[in-house]
């Protein structure tokens, strides 16, 4: 139940109990409405498989383009698991692992472990490219001329997230300050 959920997370208000305690009774009033109207959930989980065959996809075009023979159920498996191993805080952006995920799996299928590694370093490299061209893009707007607002299409609350992100990017968030300021914003 949302309760339980929230019970087992109140050790959490020992850092912030007023910030916690917000945030609990967001995420118990969150999964009492999943609860009361199911198909939203069948529609969220439905929408989280769809994204990951998406991903799966983009592996598989990356692996057919440098005809390697893997198929779309054996990344259906190496896919899903080298984004949560990757999240593990062990390296940066997932750097080693993801590969070594990859590599361990393709081993396994029978294939050659330097394909998978290639297959994840093009994945992430790729992945970045295309990070990269779209901040470009916002620089590009930014110095155009056009105004934050103008550039994301935000109304004026919107702006005080983007506002909220300078602050936090500005003081590089110095010793909490700026966080702190940033989270008592979002309580208001």
């Amino acid at each position: 139940t949302p309760e339980a959920f929230t019970r087992l997370l109140q050790p959490l208000r020992v850092f912030h109990a007023e910030w916690i305690d917000l945030r609990l009774a967001r995420l118990t009033d969150s999964l009492t409405r999943f609860r009361e109207t199911p198909a939203a959930l069948a529609t969220c989980f439905a929408g989280a498989i769809v994204v990951q065959a998406v991903l799966v996809a983009f592996y598989l075009a990356i692996a057919h383009s440098m005809r390697i023979p893997v198929g779309f159920a054996e990344l259906a498996l190496v896919v899903p698991i080298s984004f949560i191993v990757q999240m593990l805080p062990v390296s940066m952006n997932g750097f080693g692992v993801r590969e070594a995920t990859f590599a361990f799996y393709f081993s396994r299928f029978g294939l050659p472990l330097e394909s998978g590694i290639l297959v994840s370093f093009v994945g992430a490299a790729v992945i970045m490219l295309f990070s990269l061209s779209g901040g470009a893009v916002y620089l590009g707007r930014l110095r155009a001329g056009a105004g934050i607002a103008d550039v994301r299409g935000v109304d004026a609350e919107g702006l005080h997230a983007v506002e909220d992100l300078d602050l936090l990017l500005d003081r590089r968030v110095d010793g909490g300050g700026a966080l702190e300021a940033v989270a008592e914003r979002l309580v208001v």
